[in-house]
């Protein structure tokens, strides 16, 4: 439901899964509340093309769990396509049968480390 979610811009079913007091912090540092990290990925500044998670592990303790992996994701931006990797982490809660994220996080995937982090469209 997460990456279908964010696909397809669903603000209310983003509602659902992003507990109150969420807060995530961005591939550049910064740090968004709740209220804006929901209008970034509910709103129409990108149109994502391609959304594909990978190496998803789960870390279930009791009512709480820790999920990592890996997302490679292609989107549109200003007319122009970007395509980049993001490793990511996730802190769950479960209240009343009900799972809702409550942190994240996304550390960009750069085989060039030393070299700042910057979304290249795509060339072709």
């Amino acid at each position: 439901d997460w990456v279908r979610a964010l696909e397809t811009r669903d603000r209310e079913l983003l509602d659902q899964i992003v507990a109150k007091d969420f807060t995530f912090i961005e591939p550049d540092g910064r740090i968004k509340a709740r209220d804006e990290y929901l209008a970034d990925r509910s709103g129409d500044s990108a149109e994502i093309e391609s959304f594909e998670i990978a190496e998803v592990t789960p870390r279930i303790y009791g009512r709480s769990a820790l999920v990592t992996g890996v997302a490679h994701i292609t989107e549109r931006r200003q007319g122009r396509r970007y395509r980049f990797s993001l490793r990511w982490k996730e802190l769950w809660l479960k209240h009343a049968d009900k799972w809702q994220v409550v942190a994240g996080q996304a550390t960009p995937v750069n085989s060039q480390w030393d070299e700042p982090f910057v979304i290249h469209p795509d060339i072709k």
